[in-house]
């Protein structure tokens, strides 16, 4: 039996192994609940009130997600609006990252340089 973590990776799997019939079995991770042994932060003050136009990403910050692409377009906007109306555009980035994975740790270092 052949175990992967999803069903985009069993139907890569199947076009990568063409001699096997038998399709992979989906196990989904399981949910770290350490993460809600702690309150969750505020997010009170995440969108301003003034804020009118609020685009939001929820994504790990993985490289292959391509969250720069999100950036260099809330840039060109800044550059199309006036003062007044850019004042009332935000964004919020909600996400998360692995540790102890160097690539996902540079990569969020290089999103905070471009904000």
């Amino acid at each position: 039996v052949v175990v992967v973590n999803s069903a985009f990776t069993a139907d890569t799997f199947m076009e990568t192994f063409t001699s096997l019939r038998e399709r992979p079995r989906v196990l989904y991770p399981s949910l770290n609940f350490s993460a809600f042994d702690k309150p969750p932060g505020s997010v009170d003050n995440a969108v301003p009130s003034h804020a009118r136009s609020v685009f939001l990403s929820i994504n790990r910050y993985e490289r292959k997600k391509n969250l720069a692409l999100v950036l260099h377009a809330l840039n060109v906007l800044h550059k199309r609006l006036t003062k007044s109306q850019w004042s009332s555009v935000h964004l919020v980035m909600a996400g998360g990252y692995d540790e102890r994975v160097t690539e996902n740790v540079e990569h969020y270092k290089e999103l905070e340089e471009l904000c």
